[in-house]
């Protein structure tokens, strides 16, 4: 994220005060079943999109973190995990003075203010 920044600003001449970083409050998972052959031509038939507030649902505990057990193969953008979260990505944004952050599908998010994505942000991008 920091490249990307960086890469926009410097090149492109961006100032990142223009520059918004998105959340998307959903997962990636791949459900591919045993004894399947996988090629490039069918991946993408796995691939499964689970919304946040689903994710959160299957485990109270996910917005801690930026994956389920490694075996769901399940990742996603958590609220407060150490890597790959809201909290992560708004240290980042406001350490290159980034413009903010936004959650791609909102509605996908959870509405408890304890959990949500767009709730964090809000909290951290305004102390």
């Amino acid at each position: 994220m920091s490249d990307n920044i960086t890469r926009f600003s410097t090149l492109a001449g961006i100032d990142p005060a223009k520059l918004m970083v998105g959340i998307g409050a959903f997962g990636i998972k791949y459900d591919i079943p045993a004894g399947t052959q996988v090629t490039w031509g069918n991946l993408d038939g796995f691939l499964s999109y689970p919304t946040y507030a689903d994710i959160v649902k299957l485990d109270p505990t996910a917005p801690t973190k930026s994956q389920l057990d490694v075996a769901s193969g399940l990742f996603y953008t958590g609220a407060t995990a150490p890597e790959n979260s809201v909290t992560s990505k708004a240290a980042i944004v406001k350490q290159m003075s980034a413009g903010g952050m936004m959650i791609w599908c909102l509605d996908y998010d959870t509405r408890d203010a304890a959990s949500s994505l767009t709730q964090t942000a809000y909290r951290l991008m305004n102390p």
